[in-house]
């Protein structure tokens, strides 16, 4: 069995992420993020309240294999949302 949880929405509700990561470790391989404003609104990647840097941390020793940006809003558009999402993840040396 394995868990597949949006990291935005565990921090939106109150919980660590990072805790949720520990817990269920080894049944994770695929997680959602998304980030928030400290209102709890949605924005692009990295540009929020959500720290993934330490999920990014735990990742192979929790056996997280896969990541999956989500994004129902956007400041300009979807184009250029991935984009920054991209340079997100480029800028950490994550692809």
């Amino acid at each position: 069995m394995i868990a597949e949880f949006d990291r935005g929405w565990v921090y939106v509700g109150g919980a660590d992420p990072v805790d949720y990561v520990s817990r269920y470790a080894g049944r994770v391989p695929l997680v959602h993020i998304k980030d928030f404003r400290a209102d709890h609104k949605e924005t692009d990647l990295g540009m929020g309240q959500v720290d993934f840097n330490r999920i990014f941390d735990i990742a192979d020793q929790a056996g997280i294999l896969y990541y999956i940006v989500e994004e129902e809003t956007y400041a300009s558009s979807s184009l250029e949302s991935a984009k920054l999402s991209l340079d997100y993840f480029r800028k950490l040396n994550l692809v």
